[in-house]
């Protein structure tokens, strides 16, 4: 195996390694997705929850009052504590969700390449390229799993990856 073969071996690993992360990258952005929904319905919730003021409290003489600025609840600073929680939290979780997303589209440029360049074989190429680089198969499993002979399959992986190498300029 010559280095041009290593270096496309190299970038095919890469690339079917970048595939899973984006993969996974996808799944935690939807979970952030849900999550934000809801802490925004959670949020809604709050505004329209509404404080009724019976006026049966009981006096609290083991606590020194304070005298506060209108008349404002216990309970009401609690929602406005509360509430601020959640707008924090959730442009929290907004700011992770565009950063995995700048993170992704990131990977995918990087992949762009490659990705076009195996665009171009033809679907038992791109599985045999699969079952290689992907699925880290041997030659002999692959022979066995597309039933071809051992010396077909590395003639045609070696061809595939010397087409990969001139597409790619190396």
């Amino acid at each position: 195996m010559d280095n041009k073969q290593k270096k496309v071996e190299y970038k095919l690993r890469q690339y079917y390694r970048g595939i899973r992360v984006i993969e996974r990258i996808e799944r935690n952005i939807n979970k952030l997705e849900s999550d934000i929904k809801e802490l925004m319905h959670y949020r809604r919730e709050l505004k329209f929850f509404k404080i009724k003021d019976d006026g049966l409290r009981a006096t609290d003489y083991s606590v020194e009052k304070v005298q506060t600025s209108g008349n404002v609840s216990i309970m009401e600073r609690e929602l406005v504590i509360q509430s601020e929680n959640l707008e924090r939290e959730i442009s929290m979780l907004i700011k992770r969700k565009m950063q995995l997303i700048s993170r992704k589209q990131n990977k995918e440029r990087k992949m762009l390449g490659i990705g076009q360049v195996l665009e171009m074989f033809d679907e038992e190429e791109q599985e045999l390229l699969e079952l290689k680089y992907s699925a880290n198969k041997t030659l002999l499993q692959i022979s066995h799993i597309i039933c071809l002979d051992l010396s077909t399959v590395k003639r045609r992986v070696d061809r595939l990856l010397d087409g990969i190498a001139k597409e790619l300029g190396l």
